[in-house]
This record gives structure tokens, C-alpha cells and sequence, in this order.
């Protein structure tokens, strides 16, 4: 997700909100539920930034998200249409660089504890991961 942002800022300077209705109809993030839910709220005029938390937030639970992912979404939304395109696409570097090491954690920690925990929690981590980059 993060390159897709990257590269609808980088090519076609597309506003924030427009940028996120072209996520929700992505194919690749249906399972999103908090991109459908930003958008919507969104429409109705809510500002990106507020609708952006509240809907990660919302979200969480229904994606099985944890702490750390709902952080790092959050951390995302806060990137978008807060400074200028280039401002924004280097942000969205470092995010990418933070979501690799979560993700190399994540399979550490599945690989040491993977016997004695539940895996869809490891493996939701690590979806999210390969999703955002």
C-alpha cells in the first residue's frame, strides 16, 4: 500500500482524498475496511487527518490488527497531505523502512514462539506488512 500511495503521489499528484478513493477500489486492499470507512467519512467532510485515526482505530479489531499495526496505519495517515508530494513520498520511505522491520520481527517472533502461540496473530502481522509494502 505504501508504494501504491507513493507512486499515485510521485505521478499524478493526486489529492488525498482522491488518492484514497482509488485505494478502496483496489482489488488488493478489500480486506482494508478502514480505507472504505476514511473514504466515506471523508465524503461526508470530515477532515482526512481525524477520519483517517478514527477509522483505523475503529477498525482494528475487525482486521485483527495490534497495537504496533494500528500505530504504524495511524503514523500513515499522518504522513498523507501534511507537507508537500516529495515531503510526503521521503516520509513514506522511512514508514517503509519502519513496516520492513516490523515484518523481519514479526517472523522472528513466529519463528522462536510459533509452536506455543496462536499463528493468525503472527500471520496478520506479517500480511499487513507485505500489503504496506
Amino acid at each position: 500500500m505504501i508504494d501504491t500511495i507513493s507512486s499515485n503521489l510521485e505521478y499524478s499528484m493526486m489529492p488525498t482524498v482522491d488518492m484514497l478513493e482509488t485505494l478502496t477500489e483496489n482489488p488488493e486492499f478489500k480486506d482494508f475496511e478502514f480505507l472504505k470507512l476514511c473514504y466515506e467519512k471523508c465524503k461526508l467532510g470530515e477532515a482526512f487527518p481525524k477520519a483517517w485515526r478514527a477509522s483505523v482505530t475503529e477498525k482494528a479489531s475487525d482486521n485483527s490488527l495490534n497495537r504496533n499495526d494500528t500505530d504504524l496505519l495511524i503514523s500513515l495517515g499522518e504522513i498523507l497531505g501534511s507537507v508537500d508530494a516529495a515531503g510526503q513520498i521521503s516520509r513514506l520511505g522511512a514508514c517503509r523502512e519502519t513496516v520492513k522491520n516490523e515484518l523481519a520481527k514479526a517472523e522472528q517472533t513466529f519463528e522462536k514462539y510459533g509452536k506455543n502461540m496462536p499463528a493468525m496473530g503472527a500471520l496478520c502481522s506479517i500480511t499487513l506488512g507485505i500489503v504496506l509494502l
